[in-house]
């Protein structure tokens, strides 16, 4: 640790002393490649699995076929009180419960309250309890994203200032480009490795500007909006977070202890509620059976980009509120548009795949920039201990994160049980990841780390379709002789990745 220290003391003192007056330009430079080369490799986690986490409900699917095939309610109409007296008698519930209604499948899901991960999925008709999973690997990826797998809130705070930090290497890297616009039509190939990478890294900084620092503000601000949220109770409310919670969700009454029956739902999953357009998406319930029992229903207003908006009901179906935040003004409506900004929720799947192509342009910025670093090093001939440990780290981090997640896909086939069990997919993901990454430092100062992570992730990925063919029997491959289902779309994908991974194996220039 001393000597990775001194070592980057070392290079500030030769950054520093090669530039005894150097301009604004410079020092922006300056600040530019060490704000990137520390926090790179975080940066890059936080963006690979935001790629990731855009398809989780896809994800889920894929994982669990089954519930591509629930048949759809007539009418489209719900059937909210025969799912909430199934989930009664089966013990899965008690005063409170969510209901997530149809959407990415025809299913009801309620997500159980104790702490095992699973969800129960019901029929939409006819209330029917179909079975017990848990919620599938897919979230495992999600709270990488939002979290690092850190407890909360620190990891949520950690993920909003590398949302900052991305805003500031947007800025400088703005700053100290003094050719902008010819960068955006500059790709040059078939002469040097640093010049190829020079250029990507800086094409997909150009076209990717304005993604990557919507992408920045708005991880920051979900990230820390536990703290600011905190701040706005000691301005707002004197220091009582919980009045500021409560403006922003509504406030429930107590039970009355009285039994009575839920009323007509109809009105509150009308697709229009005052003559505002509402699409329900969650259909929350607190003191069921009880006279005073109160009915949330979140959902989206497909005439604003804001989309979080929610009514409460009483018992019988009649409105009570539409809590829209603090002062029900333009800050929480600004605020609840960031979600669906973040993670491309306002439009349809057309959208992800276009974030999901800035998002790894958005991936390469890092591996690119600390690849650029390394070859510095290298042609100055000061390439020492601390510099191959970095190289073979970042291989590891980089590489390792499609290993894992391709472990994660073929763990879900090959062992479904085990992977049934809550904290496996985490240690399966975790496992596969950290194995990589120590490989990588111990080979860290041999010829080929690269390539040979890069050949076995491409191998992984394109095992993962053949694999879910042999084991379920729907997969891409057999996509002609029955519906196309959303696995197939992500079987797809998946080899369409594993193929470039070969390609790119078959083509990287070791240095």
């Amino acid at each position: 640790m001393r000597r990775c220290c001194s070592t980057v003391q070392s290079s500030w003192a030769i950054a520093l002393a090669d530039h005894p007056q150097a301009d604004s330009r410079k020092a922006w430079y300056l600040l530019h490649s060490w704000a990137g080369i520390v926090l790179a490799l975080a940066i890059y986690v936080v963006c690979a699995s935001g790629c990731v986490a855009l398809f989780v409900h896809e994800l889920q699917l894929w994982q669990y076929p089954e519930l591509q095939r629930i048949a759809a309610p007539a009418g489209g109409v719900v059937n909210v009180k025969a799912v909430l007296n199934e989930a009664k008698l089966a013990g899965l519930i008690q005063d409170r419960a969510t209901l997530q209604l149809p959407r990415y499948s025809n299913g009801v899901i309620l997500r159980l309250q104790d702490d095992s991960g699973r969800m129960a999925v019901f029929d939409p008709t006819s209330g029917a309890l179909l079975g017990i999973k848990p919620e599938g690997f897919g979230r495992a990826l999600r709270v990488l994203h939002s979290d690092l797998l850190l407890p909360f809130p620190w990891g949520t705070f950690l993920t909003g200032f590398l949302g900052i930090t991305l805003m500031f290497l947007v800025l400088t890297g703005v700053v100290m480009h003094r050719r902008f616009y010819r960068d955006i039509f500059t790709l040059r190939t078939g002469r040097s490795w640093r010049l190829s990478w020079s250029d990507a890294h800086k094409l997909a900084g150009t076209w990717g500007i304005a993604f990557l620092g919507m992408m920045g503000f708005t991880g920051s601000v979900l990230g820390l909006a536990g703290l600011l949220l905190l701040q706005t109770a000691v301005v707002a409310h004197k220091g009582d977070s919980g009045k500021a919670y409560a403006e922003i969700g509504g406030k429930t009454e107590s039970a009355s202890g009285t039994l009575a029956p839920l009323g007509a739902t109809a009105p509150m999953l009308a697709r229009d509620i005052r003559g505002e357009p509402f699409i329900p998406r969650f259909f929350t319930i607190a003191h069921i059976g009880d006279e005073k029992a109160t009915v949330t229903v979140e959902g989206e207003r497909p005439d604003y980009l804001s989309t979080n908006d929610r009514k409460v009901f009483d018992r019988e179906g009649r409105l009570l509120a539409t809590p829209r935040g603090v002062g029900n003004g333009a800050g929480w409506r600004t605020y609840s548009a960031l979600l669906p900004l973040h993670f491309a929720e306002f439009g349809d799947a057309t959208l992800k795949f276009v974030y999901l192509l800035l998002g790894i342009a958005a991936c390469l910025m890092p591996v690119s920039g600390i690849l650029l670093w390394l070859d510095r090093h290298r042609r100055d001939n000061t390439m020492a201990r601390a510099q191959h440990l970095m190289r073979g780290l970042a291989a590891g981090v980089t590489i390792g994160f499609p290993i894992a997640v391709a472990t994660l896909f073929l763990a879900a086939r090959l062992a479904p049980q085990w992977m049934a069990q809550q904290g496996n997919p985490v240690l399966a993901l975790c496992s596969a990841w950290l194995a990589t990454v120590a490989w990588a430092l111990w080979r860290a100062e041999k010829p080929h780390v690269e390539r040979g992570l890069l050949g076995l992730a491409g191998i992984l990925f394109v095992l993962v379709a053949p694999v879910n063919a042999w084991v379920s029997g729907d997969a891409v491959l057999f996509a002609l002789a029955q519906p196309l289902h959303t696995s197939h779309v992500v079987d797809g994908v998946m080899l369409a990745l594993g193929l470039s991974l070969l390609s790119a194996y078959r083509h990287l220039k070791q240095y």
